[in-house]
């Protein structure tokens, strides 16, 4: 996720310049153990970390429009925008990283012929 940031990816997606890379940074620990969390607590984790993902990015959506909106003076709307990227970032790993969990325990688990 770091990588993508560093590489503008977060920007393009609507995150603002100056605090683009710092989300990712932030986003990276909290995924880390929001996965390693879910992956101990439900089978369901990674429809669980999807699901969070699509919430994050709606609040995302929506504290941008009306930050925007407001001309930069809503600051619920900017919190909204800053700490929904946090949490997309914090999704985007957890998912990445139960999704390798499942595919490496799936396979070790599978017998050898």
């Amino acid at each position: 996720m770091c990588l993508l940031a560093y590489f503008g990816v977060t920007q393009a997606l609507g995150a603002h310049p100056r605090w683009a890379f710092d989300v990712a940074l932030y986003g990276a620990v909290l995924g880390g153990a929001l996965a390693l969390s879910l992956s101990y607590i439900t089978r369901f984790a990674v429809f669980f970390a999807v699901f969070d993902l699509a919430l994050s990015g709606a609040i995302v959506w929506w504290g941008k429009r009306m930050f925007v909106v407001a001309s930069a003076d809503d600051a619920l709307a900017g919190q909204m925008w800053f700490f929904g990227w946090i949490a997309v970032c914090a999704c985007a790993v957890a998912v990445f990283a139960l999704l390798v969990h499942k595919i490496i325990s799936d396979v070790a688990q599978s017998p050898v012929d």
